[in-house]
C-alpha cells in the first residue's frame, strides 16, 4: 500500500517521461532525499505487486520508470492510504479491539499521518471503549494494550462486525475496500457454512425462526467466540448461570456444540455454551412457544398494562386482541435481553413507521414508559417501532366490524418488508379484513384461533386446511388480481384526492386548523390519499420527459445497462457520475435486488452528496441482458431520491403501470418516445 508522498513519486515520474534524480524530487515536492529514498523501496514493492518492474536507479540519484507508459496505458490505479478521520479511527480501532495491542509509531507511518494525529485519535478510541469497560494501557515493549473482560471484549468485537455483516455473508472477492479487506483478513480461518448449519440446526430443534439480524449476530459472534477460543482467551464470568442452564436453548446447544468442535478442533466449554445460548434468548423469533422464560410474570403483567394504556389513546378497542398480547409477549423479552447486552437492531423502521403511522407510534413511546422504568432500561426508536408495527396489525384487525367484510390471512416468507409491500397492495385493491401477516409455519396455529375467508400467500401451502388459498408474487401481478377476485373480494378505491377531500369539507364546515385537519386526513387514510396540495407529490409521468428516455439501446451486459441508465440521470443534473458507480457497486455486492420482475430492473443507490434532485431515467435495451442470478432484464428504471419520499408516488404509479396497463410488453413494442409516453402518462 502508498501512501501520499509514494503517490506523488510515481505521478513526478509519469509527468517527465519516467526520470528524475533523488534530489530533482526532494526539491519539488519538498521531501527530504532520506524520505525519498525510503519511499522508492515501497514503491519497487508496489510495483512488484502489480507484475511491473521496479524503478531503474544509476549512480548519481538517477531514476528511471522504465514501465511508465504501461502503466499509464492501463491506467493502473495506485492505493493510496490517506484515509478520512472516520475512516482512518475506524482502521485504529480494529486494530486496538482485535489485535488487542497498538503501536503509534507504526500506526503512523502505515496510515502516513503524524504521531499527534494518532495521539488524537487514540484519546477519542479510548473514549468509546470506556463505555463498554474496556482500557488502552502503556506498554513499554509493545505500546498500548487492551485491558478488560473477555467478555466485553468479545461484545466490542461484534459491535465492530455487525457494520460488515453483508460483506461477511454476502461479499463478492472482487470487489472489496480496504476495512473489508482487513475484516476477510480476520475471518479467513472460518467457514461460514458451518456457522450457518450450526444455527440452522438449532432453529430446526427448537422449530425457532428467528429474523435475519439476530441470524447475523448469532453467526458473527460465532466467528469471534471460535477465533478467540482458538487463541486460548476464554470466558470466565456469565451472569445469570442457573436461568440459562435451565432453558431448552442450552440443552439444544450442548447436544449441538459438536458440530463446531469437530470442525475448528476446539473445546466449547459450559460458559461458552452459556454465552451462545444468551444470544439465541436474545434473538427475535416469529414463535409462540414461552416455555423457556421463567420468573417473568412481573412482565407479563407490564405487557397488559402497556396494550391498556396504549388501548386508552386510541377509538378502536383493542384490548382483547389475543394475537397483540402473543405478539408483543414473544417479542418484548428478546427485546430486553438486546437491550440489556446493547445490540441494536442492524436493519431500522424507525423513520419509515414514525413517516406512515406517527401517532401509533408516539402511543407507543408513551405506553411503554412503565416497562422502561420496571426494567431500568431506555428503549430504542427502532424497538419501540416494532412494537407499534404490532399496534398497528391490531387496529386494523379490530376496526371494521362489517360481517361482510372477508377475513384475509397473509403468509409471507420473506420478512417484514416484502409482506408490508403486499399487505399494502392488498389494502389499495380491495375492501378487507387483515387478519394477521404470518411466516408459514404459524399457519396452522392462526388459523385454530382466527375465522379466516381466505389465505393469500407467497410461499406454497400444501397442507389440506379446508380454506381457499392464493398463491401470490410479493408484487402483484395482473393474474394473481384475477385469481384473488373468484374470491369476491369488494373493491377498493384506490385513492382519494386531497384537494377533493378539502373542497367538500370547506363547502359545509368551519376549519379552525387547516393544517392539523390535513395532518389527520393523512393518518387516517394512509396511503390511500394524494396529498396533492403540497408540490412534492410526483407522479411518474412528471419525472419521465422526452430527455429522460432512451429506446433501442444496446448494451453488452447488465453493468452497461445500468451505466446507460444512469447517464441519463447525470446528463439531466439529476446525479453525479457517482452515482452511476454506487448503483454498479450496490448490484456487485447485494445481488439482482432491483429486478422487481420479469425483464424489469430499478436501478438506484442510497441518498447521499451525489443526488442533486430527485429522478428517473428510462432505458429500452434492443435486446435483454442478464443479470445475477440469471435475472433477464430489458427495461430499467432508474431513480434517485432527495428526500427518501419524493420517488414513492412515481414507484407505485410503476407497479400500476405494470400490473393493469400491460406496461412491460407495451414498452417493448414502441418506436418512438412519444409513443412511450403515450403509456407512461395513463393518469392524464
Amino acid at each position: 500500500m502508498l501512501g501520499s508522498k509514494g503517490n506523488n513519486i510515481l505521478r513526478n515520474l509519469c509527468n517527465n517521461q519516467g526520470k528524475g534524480t533523488i534530489k530533482k524530487l526532494s526539491t519539488e515536492l519538498e521531501i527530504s532525499e532520506r524520505s525519498i529514498r525510503y519511499e522508492l523501496e515501497k514503491i519497487d514493492d508496489y510495483l512488484k505487486s502489480i507484475k511491473m518492474k521496479p524503478l531503474k536507479r544509476e549512480f548519481g540519484g538517477n531514476i528511471y520508470f522504465e514501465e511508465y507508459k504501461i502503466f499509464l496505458e492501463n491506467q493502473i490505479i495506485v492505493e493510496e492510504s490517506n484515509l478520512d478521520t472516520a475512516e482512518r479511527r475506524e482502521y485504529l480501532s480494529f486494530i486496538c479491539v482485535f489485535d488487542e495491542k497498538i503501536n503509534l509509531t507504526k500506526a503512523s507511518e502505515i496510515l502516513d499521518v503524524s504521531r499527534t494525529t494518532i495521539r488524537n485519535d487514540i484519546r477519542d478510541i479510548k473514549e468509546e471503549l470506556s463505555k463498554n469497560n474496556l482500557k488502552l494501557k502503556i506498554s513499554q515493549q509493545e505500546g498500548l494494550i487492551l485491558s478488560g473482560e473477555e467478555i466485553d471484549i468479545r461484545k466490542q468485537q461484534l459491535k465492530f462486525l455487525c457494520k460488515y455483516s453483508n460483506f461477511i455473508f454476502y461479499s463478492n472477492p472482487e470487489f472489496k475496500n480496504k476495512k473489508e479487506t482487513i475484516v476477510e483478513e480476520y475471518i479467513k480461518c472460518i467457514d461460514i457454512n458451518i456457522i450457518k448449519n450450526f444455527i440452522n440446526y438449532i432453529q430446526k430443534i427448537l422449530d425457532k425462526i428467528i429474523s435475519d439480524e439476530a441470524y447475523n449476530i448469532i453467526a458473527i459472534y460465532l466467528i469471534i467466540a471460535i477465533i478467540r477460543i482458538k487463541q486460548g482467551k476464554l470466558l470466565t464470568k456469565i451472569p445469570n448461570k442457573q436461568f440459562l442452564k435451565e432453558t431448552d436453548e442450552y440443552d439444544t446447544i450442548l447436544k449441538a456444540k459438536s458440530i463446531l468442535e469437530s470442525s475448528y478442533d476446539i473445546i466449547l466449554e459450559e460458559n461458552e455454551i452459556l454465552q451462545i445460548t444468551d444470544y439465541f434468548l436474545g434473538s427475535h423469533t416469529y414463535n409462540f412457544n414461552k416455555s423457556y422464560y421463567r420468573n417473568w410474570i412481573e412482565i407479563d403483567i407490564l405487557v397488559k398494562k402497556f396494550i391498556d394504556n396504549f388501548n386508552k389513546k386510541i377509538d378502536v378497542d383493542i384490548s382483547k386482541d389475543k394475537l397483540l398480547l402473543e405478539g408483543i409477549l414473544n417479542h418484548i423479552k428478546p427485546t430486553i435481553y438486546r437491550l440489556k447486552n446493547k445490540i441494536k437492531l442492524e436493519n431500522s423502521i424507525y423513520l419509515e413507521v414514525l413517516n406512515s403511522y406517527p401517532t401509533i407510534f408516539y402511543n407507543t413511546k408513551n405506553a411503554v414508559k412503565e416497562i422502561e422504568e420496571y426494567t431500568n432500561l431506555e428503549f430504542s426508536n427502532d424497538e419501540i417501532a416494532f412494537l407499534a408495527i404490532y399496534f398497528k396489525s391490531a387496529i386494523d384487525r379490530n376496526r371494521y366490524k362489517s360481517k361482510n367484510l372477508k377475513k384475509v390471512l397473509v403468509v409471507c416468507g420473506y420478512g417484514y418488508g416484502t409482506s408490508s409491500l403486499l399487505v399494502q397492495q392488498l389494502k389499495e385493491i380491495y375492501t378487507i379484513k387483515i387478519v394477521d401477516t404470518i411466516p408459514r409455519h404459524l399457519l396452522e396455529k392462526t388459523i385454530k384461533k382466527e375465522n379466516v375467508d381466505l389465505i393469500i400467500s407467497t410461499v406454497e401451502i400444501e397442507n389440506d386446511i379446508n380454506i381457499p388459498v392464493v398463491k401470490v408474487k410479493s408484487i402483484l401481478t395482473q393474474e394473481d388480481i384475477n385469481n384473488i377476485d373468484k374470491y369476491s373480494l369488494s373493491k377498493q378505491r384506490k385513492r382519494y384526492m386531497l384537494s377533493e377531500l378539502m373542497s367538500i369539507i370547506e363547502e359545509n364546515c368551519e376549519i379552525r386548523d387547516r393544517e392539523e385537519l390535513i395532518k389527520g386526513l393523512n393518518i387516517y387514510f394512509e396511503q390511500r390519499l394524494i396529498n396533492d396540495t403540497e408540490g412534492n407529490e410526483y407522479k411518474i409521468s412528471d419525472f419521465l420527459k422526452e430527455k429522460n428516455i432512451l429506446l433501442n439501446q444496446e448494451a453488452e451486459n447488465w453493468e452497461e445497462a445500468v451505466k446507460i441508465s444512469g447517464q441519463i440521470l447525470v446528463d439531466n443534473k439529476i446525479t453525479t457520475e457517482k452515482y452511476i458507480d454506487s448503483m454498479v457497486e450496490n448490484v456487485k455486492r447485494f445481488g439482482s435486488y432491483i429486478v422487481i420482475g420479469e425483464n424489469i430492473a430499478i436501478p438506484h443507490a442510497q441518498k447521499d452528496e451525489s443526488v442533486l434532485k430527485t429522478g428517473m431515467g428510462l432505458v429500452v435495451l434492443k435486446k435483454p441482458v442478464i443479470f445475477p442470478g440469471d435475472r433477464k432484464v430489458q427495461i430499467l428504471l432508474s431513480f434517485s431520491s432527495k428526500d427518501d419520499k419524493e420517488h414513492l408516488n412515481a414507484l407505485t404509479d410503476l407497479i400500476e403501470l405494470i400490473s393493469n396497463y400491460n406496461f412491460i410488453e407495451n414498452m417493448l413494442k414502441v418506436k418512438t418516445i412519444k409513443q412511450a409516453l403515450k403509456y407512461i402518462n395513463f393518469q392524464k
